[in-house]
């Protein structure tokens, strides 16, 4: 089950921001886009200690912004085509691999991890990456806090 945080009288704060300078959005994305590159660190990190699949397809974990949210996800593509699989999990076998071998034998990849786990909860969700995002809760909030501050004493010295 995902979960969101939404920060009451935001959406009012960044339209004042707005009026009164419109590069505001620009500096609140930027903001953004460090929270999530400090979380994909952390998760790339997480994952290269796993080893084996995980530890391959580290690289593919990526740090997404807008000025309205901080993401954390994976942008395998041809380079790391199993870097789904690999902080996802997959429920069977695939490929040539799962055609030659019986279905009591070793698993092919990590456990699926499904849709009921909760974000930030470390040991739950998308292998490495929940847990990167549990491990730095605190600094996500204090970023978000000096962000706030730091915008708002910018924009409003009074």
């Amino acid at each position: 089950m995902a979960r969101a945080v939404e920060v009451k009288g935001l959406k009012d704060f960044r339209r004042e921001l707005r009026r009164v300078d419109a590069g505001f959005p620009k500096e609140l994305r930027r903001i953004q886009k460090e929270i999530a590159d400090d979380v994909a660190d952390r998760a790339r990190s997480i994952a290269s200690g796993m080893g084996g699949v995980q530890a391959k397809a580290a690289g593919a974990i990526k740090g997404y912004a807008t000025a309205t949210q901080a993401s954390v996800g994976i942008s395998g593509g041809k380079s790391v085509p199993y870097a789904s699989v690999a902080f996802w999990g997959a429920l069977k076998r695939t490929g040539w691999y799962g055609h030659i071998h019986s279905p009591g034998g070793r698993r092919q990849h990590p456990t699926w991890v499904g849709n009921s786990w909760e974000p930030g909860v470390a040991g739950q969700g998308p292998y490495a990456i929940n847990d990167a995002v549990a491990d730095k809760l605190t600094d996500i909030d204090d970023s978000y806090l000096d962000m706030i501050e730091r915008l708002a004493a910018s924009a409003f010295p009074d």
